[in-house]
């Protein structure tokens, strides 16, 4: 099947991969560095798993002092069996909260070693998950989602996350979202379902009706003062939009929040109430100007 088509010129196939290097046709996993280590690390669990298992476990075990032909003549003499203990003879051994048990001589009880201790698998796996972590690019706490650090480190481990899958969101994007977008707005222009003057006929109104922002999941907030604040400022100087910050944040519609704000304002108006305002971005109404502009009225 060709890449492009003939007559339209667009393409008929989308490979979705992250390539590394030129003239590279496969992509490449993401656990692809560290598939090994993770089966490696699977393998050690589980028998570490194992091993707490058996030794919840109150085993005994039965040995002899006397071999076969001694213990024949013990036998022999005692019970008038001329043949080795064996584990049916000591079936009616039994375990229990003051059982007394009856054995041929010779044979000894011993339980199996219970010290065996499991101090060193944490620091190990947490180790190893640290190495996959570095290895693919997520810290081990948002691996484990485990977050036993201080605030900023927390932060920080969230962010480093957020950045690497922002990329690879970014990627797809580009790779797939934005291809089947931009194919279905220009069977919708053809067919007349959606009106676009100048689409096709010029690259540069094409590419700017074909223009899209693409927002995954919206990140988790520690401390989400902090986090609107920033927001706020982002949008106060500039540096942001407040439709970018709200898909980003919360994961909703800009203008759909206006519209709803704007209703809800109404309602609080209609009962004779003023809408509560809340702003600590600075400014007339932030922590240090409001402050001064409340003590000077």
């Amino acid at each position: 099947m060709e890449a492009f088509g003939k007559l339209s010129g667009r393409p008929n196939i989308l490979q979705i991969s992250h390539e590394e290097r030129p003239e590279q046709y496969r992509g490449v996993p993401i656990l692809a560095p560290v598939i090994e280590v993770l089966k490696q690390v699977s393998r050690y669990t589980n028998a570490e798993l194992t091993a707490a298992i058996i030794k919840s476990f109150y085993t005994l075990f039965f040995t002899t002092n006397n071999n076969i032909d001694d213990m024949n003549d013990v036998l022999s003499s005692t019970y008038g069996q001329a043949e080795a203990v064996t584990p049916e003879d000591l079936a009616h051994v039994e375990v229990g909260p003051g059982t007394l048990n009856l054995l041929p001589p010779g044979v000894d009880v011993k339980s199996m070693d219970a010290s065996r201790t499991m101090s060193t698998f944490e620091p190990f796996t947490n180790m190893m998950i640290s190495q996959i972590g570095a290895a693919i690019g997520t810290p081990a706490e948002v691996l484990l989602s485990r977050f036993q650090s201080s605030y900023s480190a927390a932060r920080g481990a969230l962010l480093q996350a957020a950045s690497n899958f922002k990329t690879r969101r970014t990627w797809f994007a580009r790779d797939f979202c934005q291809p089947v977008y931009e194919a279905w707005l220009a069977e919708a222009v053809a067919i007349g379902r959606i009106s676009a003057p100048g689409y096709g006929s010029d690259p540069i109104i094409t590419k700017a009706w074909s223009n899209a922002d693409w927002f995954g999941p919206v990140m988790g907030m520690l401390d989400p003062v902090k986090e609107v604040t920033g927001a706020a400022l982002r949008v106060k100087y500039g540096f942001s939009t407040g439709e970018r910050e709200s898909a980003e944040l919360t994961g909703t519609d800009y203008d759909s929040n206006i519209d709803q704000i704007a209703i809800e304002q109404q309602t609080w108006r209609a009962k004779g109430l003023e809408p509560p305002k809340a702003d600590n971005t600075g400014g007339n109404g932030g922590d240090n100007d409001g402050k001064i502009l409340a003590g000077e009225e």
